[in-house]
């Protein structure tokens, strides 16, 4: 997989678009660059029903044997705009699928939480939580440099 090597920008226009698709009904905010303590807090009220990997890493069709690194970047270039926008993939982890647990699939989550925490790029615009009743959604916009985006649904745990 060939990404134009320094090549991030948040586009607010895909990122309106997929908020709106999932849950229109719901205000979407701005999430902050998530602690451990706001991470353990999350986790003791909600529970993990999905986390969706949004893949967008196609390639354009191009035999690279015969060309040089100078004529891969134009056509590479050309097919970015096609790229970030063509879902290619989408990976589902949640309890009972694949056999995970719950347990599992909370760590899954909270991992790549951590992951985005900690990775060196800039967060803001590209993390964004709303909430419903029971429910809370998280989306992160990743797909300009890492190829894909994160959804996790969460559901309010039973307090009693």
């Amino acid at each position: 997989m060939y990404y134009l090597c320094g090549h991030r920008e948040i586009r607010p226009d895909l990122i309106e678009k997929e908020l709106t698709r999932v849950r229109d009904d719901l205000e979407w905010i701005p999430m902050k660059r998530p602690s451990n303590r706001s991470l353990d807090r999350l986790f003791r009220r909600y529970t993990i029903v999905e986390l969706a990997e949004m893949w967008y890493d196609s390639e354009p069709d191009i035999d690279y044997e015969h060309l040089t690194r100078e004529q891969q970047y134009p056509l590479i270039r050309a097919y970015e705009e096609r790229r970030i926008q063509f879902n290619n993939w989408i990976d589902i982890h949640g309890p009972g699928i694949w056999g995970t647990s719950q347990k599992e699939v909370d760590s899954l989550a909270k991992h790549y939480l951590k992951f985005i925490r900690n990775y060196p790029v800039k967060k803001k615009g590209r993390l964004f939580v709303g909430r419903g009743q029971q429910m809370m959604y998280i989306y992160w916009y990743g797909r300009d440099f890492a190829g894909l985006d994160l959804w996790w649904t969460l559901k309010r745990r039973d307090m009693r």
